[in-house]
Parts: structure tokens; sequence; C-alpha cells
């Protein structure tokens, strides 16, 4: 009998179990992902950039400013002296006329009763003149002129006048210091109208000439905006047309007219008196829907130009201080130089250049 080849079967064996553990391998292998699917690349009008064409029209300068419907008069009070509030008259929001009583310090009670004993003083003093008047007037009328003594009594009669007119004088001279004294403690409305400020109570302290609420004719209302930029002053003047658009969009937009400026001290700084811009207002407020308080965005007209060359802002190109646009010319594209004139919100002036039917490109 012949003895079996054991080194091939051993081989067979090996084979197997090396098909095996490839399969294994391969089943637990994760799958491979599908590949991306690439992105198309932009067609040449998604590369276009826009054009515009230069244009002959009008454009117009404006300045953008934010104002608040206000009165046209209206001033603040104050005290003239440091003392603590005693009493208030007057609350915000009555109506008052020139010379009411809005409030007084403490030490006005005592100040008016001492007014008061003087001013009877002044009346004795007063009647007394007056009989001092009259006894003289009686013996000028009842007595010889030859007499005895004549001129003497004469004499004496006209010094009792005098001190008679002296003691008026004094009364007179002590009313007055006393009423200054008084009036001084005493804060009474600058005008009449409403009062739409006020900052002060009972018990509180005031300081001399420090404003404590003021006082203002609200009949009568228009646009008042403040600025610290001197150089945005300098390019206001008096009579420019504005277009008035309440900021909290309810009301209607209207026109006015710069009326006022704030007045410019030495230096070229604001001064205290006025450092507000005034807008008076074509149409009435209260018909247009505005209130006092509101607030308003304002766009005056600085200037405007007719049949001139422009352009939208968003073409005009900046580098290194020079201004320039590009221009389509059929396949090619050039730098043109520009030299600006007015630049408007959406249009700008060119005042050479380019010349009317050129196309430049947006950046």
């Amino acid at each position: 009998m012949k003895r079996k080849s054991y080194p091939h079967i051993l081989a067979m064996l090996i084979l197997i179990a090396a098909l095996l553990l490839a399969g294994c391998s391969a089943s637990n292998k994760p799958a491979s992902k599908p590949e991306s699917t690439p992105t198309p690349l932009p067609t040449t009008a998604a590369l276009a950039k826009l054009t515009y064409t230069v244009q002959r029209g009008e454009v117009i300068g404006t300045l953008q400013l934010t104002g608040r419907i206000a009165p046209v008069n209206q001033q603040p009070f104050f005290f003239p002296i440091d003392g603590r509030v005693h009493s208030t008259y007057i609350r915000q929001g009555d109506t008052v006329e020139a010379g009411t009583l809005i409030a007084d310090l403490e030490g006005a009670a005592d100040l008016q009763r001492q007014l008061d004993l003087i001013k009877i003083g002044l009346q004795r003093s007063q009647i007394n003149a007056e009989i001092a008047q009259l006894n003289l007037d009686l013996f000028i009328a009842q007595t010889p002129q030859g007499s005895t003594g004549y001129d003497k009594r004469l004499a004496i009669e006209k010094r009792k006048l005098d001190l008679a007119n002296l003691d008026v004088q004094e009364a007179s001279l002590g009313t007055r210091e006393l009423q200054d004294s008084l009036d001084k403690t005493r804060l009474v409305s600058p005008m009449a109208g409403q009062v739409t400020a006020l900052q002060i109570s009972e018990g509180s302290q005031a300081h001399a000439y420090d404003p404590v609420g003021t006082v203002a004719d609200t009949t009568q209302l228009e646009v008042s905006a403040s600025t610290t930029d001197n150089n945005i002053l300098d390019k206001l003047d008096i009579g420019m047309t504005a277009t008035l658009i309440p900021a909290s969009g309810l009301g209607k937009p209207v026109t006015g007219v710069v009326r006022r400026l704030p007045l410019l001290g030495t230096g070229a700084q604001l001064t205290e008196q006025d450092k507000t811009i005034r807008i008076s207002l074509d149409t009435s407020p209260a018909d247009a829907g505005y209130r006092m308080g509101d607030l308003v965005d304002v766009t005056v007209i600085l200037v405007k130009k007719t049949d001139v060359l422009w352009v939208p802002p968003q073409t005009i190109r900046t580098y290194a201080g020079r201004k320039f646009v590009v221009v389509q010319e059929g396949d090619v594209q050039r730098r043109l130089d520009v030299k600006l004139g007015v630049v408007g919100e959406d249009r700008v002036e060119i005042v050479t250049g380019l010349i009317e039917g050129q196309v430049v490109v947006s950046p």
C-alpha cells in the first residue's frame, strides 16, 4: 500500500485558511463613499459685474440730521440766589401767565412780613409829608408877609416839609431794597405758556442761576437739532430746504426751512446761549401728526444741480487719494481718473473724466 503525501494536504489547508481570512477582512472593511458631484463652474453671466451708463440729470447734495419737535419759544427759569425750596405752587404741565408764582425759598415769608411793615411806614411818612405841605400852604394863606417873625416861621414850615419828604425817601429806599430781596426768593414764570419741565420740590436745594424748569408756548412748534461738529455747521445756511420724516413711522413727511443756526463765539466755538439748529415747518405739526418731543429724521438740501453728468456712488473707487472708475469698452476695461462735484445719496456728479453714454463697472 502507498503512503499519502501529507505535505500536499497541509498546503491545501493553509490556502483555504488564507481565503477565509481574506473574506472576513473584506466583510469588515467599511463600504467606500460614493464620489461627490463636482461643483459646476460659474457661468460667464454669473461672473459678470454690474455696469452703469454715465447719464446727465439732477444731482442733489444732502446732509442728514436727527431732530426733535420742540416749541418755537421757550425759556428756562431759575433762582438768582442759593437756597432751599420752601414751597412749589405749580406742577409740570400747568398753564401759567407771565409773572405767575412757581415756587419760593425758605425766608420768603419773613421778608414778606418785613416788606408789609415797611410799606406801612412809607404810607405814614407820605401822610406826614402831606400834612407838612398843608401846614405850609395854610401859613402862607393866613399870615401877612410883613408880620413879626414871618420869614423865620415860613422857614420852619418849609424845613418841616423837607424832613417829611426825607422820611418818605428813606422809607421808599427801604421798600425797594426789601422788595428786591424778596423777589430773589420767589420764582415766577418769565412768559405765558405751559410748564414743560420742573425739577424742584419742597425741601430741595436750589443753586443760583441753575435752571430748574422750562416754560414754553406749545401752540407753535418746530424742529430742534443739535450738533457739535463745526464742519457740519459750515455747510448749513439759513433758508435751506429740509425734508422731515418721523423716526417712529407715524405721521406724514413734511418740508421745512432752516430758520436759525447756532451762534458761534470766538474761535468758532458754540456759545452757551444757543446750540441748536432750528427748522420751521411748512405745515402745521399737529395737522401732520407730530407732537412735541417726537423724534424726526431731517434731510437738509445743501445744493441742487441740474443737467450734470452723474454715476452711482458705488462705481467710484479710491486708491492712494486718487478717485477713478473702471470703464467698459467692448471686451476691454480701463481705469479713468475722475473729478467729483456734488455727492448725493444715490448720485455723484462727475465734473471731469467721463462723457455721457460711457459704461462704468461696479467693483
